[in-house]
């Protein structure tokens, strides 16, 4: 998820932004029960193995 929001952030035309957000928060919704928690730990761990870190 945290690549697909990193995507999203990216996306220069506001428009289609935000129909890229709504997109995500209806995944999210959908598939809740089937996405890792994370936590500051891993947040931290997946920055720092980031390309762009």
């Amino acid at each position: 998820m945290a690549e697909i929001e990193a995507g999203i952030e990216g996306t220069p035309d506001l428009v289609r932004r935000t129909a890229f957000e709504r997109v995500l928060v209806g995944i999210h919704d959908e598939y809740r029960d089937r996405i890792a928690t994370v936590g500051e730990q891993e947040a931290s761990a997946y920055r720092r193995s980031s390309p762009e870190a």
